[in-house]
């Protein structure tokens, strides 16, 4: 008998959003998170973690008086995982190079400078566009290997 319902997840990769629905079809169900990690073919703490990523928290009113719980959203889960992927990218480095993206431009089109040559002359003056200071011997290096 056959213990899966979709192919073993692969090793390494993420949690795509239709794992999600079924991560939460089967907790809805009341499988624990190893019945779950065995049906999936993940690992059971992935299970652990994607339940508390994704829980929301709900209101009823029962009797007349409020009652809180939580649930699990995959859609919820799903942007949580987005948001922290989004976080954990290197911020862009063109927001700190506009003044030497100016200043090749210019160099290039209206004084008809070579590339090479407005990149050699940052080489030899780094100190105007460079965030640290660096040594002449490190800028050489950067510069011309």
């Amino acid at each position: 008998m056959q213990d899966q319902l979709i192919t073993p997840h692969t090793k390494g990769h993420h949690l795509t959003l239709l794992e999600r629905g079924e991560i939460a079809a089967l907790h809805a169900r009341g499988e624990s998170n190893r019945q779950i990690a065995t049906r999936l073919g993940i690992s059971r703490q992935t299970i652990a973690n994607e339940l508390s990523r994704g829980q929301i928290d709900q209101v009823k009113k029962v009797n007349g008086k409020l009652r809180y719980y939580r649930v699990y959203s995959p859609k919820t889960a799903q942007i949580r995982y987005q948001a922290n992927r989004q976080l954990c990218r290197r911020p862009l480095k063109l927001a700190k190079v506009q003044d030497f993206i100016a200043y090749f431009t210019t160099r290039f089109r209206e004084d008809g400078w070579s590339p090479d040559a407005a990149v050699g002359r940052v080489c030899i003056y780094p100190m105007r566009w460079s965030v640290r200071k660096r040594s002449t011997t490190t800028s050489r290096r950067s510069c011309w290997g």
